[in-house]
């Protein structure tokens, strides 16, 4: 994930490097089930991504969802705050 989502730097004009910046995450603008849905693409982009590495498997399996609030802490239910489909 930090590759996706730290900035990069590209080949440009005479094989210069200059840096590129994806689109930025609007971490403030989310609410609470986008950021379920981000938290699990994050940790399932881990899985994938070191399925094809030459490097011990340290991640893996079902992936669940706890939502921790400034008042309340819960597992996410599948039927009303969707974790993993």
């Amino acid at each position: 994930m930090t590759r996706l989502l730290n900035s990069a730097q590209v080949r440009g004009a005479g094989g210069k490097p200059e840096p590129f910046q994806a689109a930025p995450v609007v971490w403030q603008a989310m609410n609470v089930q986008d950021a379920i849905d981000f938290g699990i693409y994050a940790v399932r982009t881990t899985i994938d991504t070191m399925r094809f590495e030459a490097r011990p498997k340290t991640v893996g399996g079902p992936i669940d969802a706890l939502v921790l609030t400034p008042l309340q802490e819960f597992w996410a239910p599948r039927k009303k705050l969707l974790g993993e489909p």
